[in-house]
């Protein structure tokens, strides 16, 4: 759990903020931007301060139950990525089926 839990927050957040991007991508493609003027998205403050929010949540609930805090936080974190990971997906099938149109 000790090295597991670092990594699956910072990917789950990771990806939590790279999601929006696909559908800034679908929006720009339709109204015709070109590709040096489509928007994009920053992780920055997300990216660290977030994941390392929790990761140290986590330590502060496991230190009054534990294993609890790890544990939730971990659970959490994969149903974010796995919500994530979908948008993400989705959104680069449109984008491959707009490019074919």
């Amino acid at each position: 759990m000790e090295i597991i839990l670092p990594i699956t927050v910072f990917v789950a957040w990771f990806s939590i903020l790279l999601a929006p991007l696909g559908e800034l991508t679908i929006e720009d493609i339709k109204a015709g931007v070109p590709e040096d003027q489509r928007r994009g998205v920053s992780i920055l403050p997300g990216f660290p301060v977030c994941p390392l929010f929790f990761w140290g949540l986590s330590y502060v609930i496991d230190a009054f139950f534990p294993p609890w805090g790890s544990l939730s936080i971990l659970v959490g974190h994969i149903i974010l990525f796995i919500i994530a990971a979908y948008v993400i997906i989705r959104d680069i099938l449109i984008i491959k089926r707009i490019g074919s149109e």
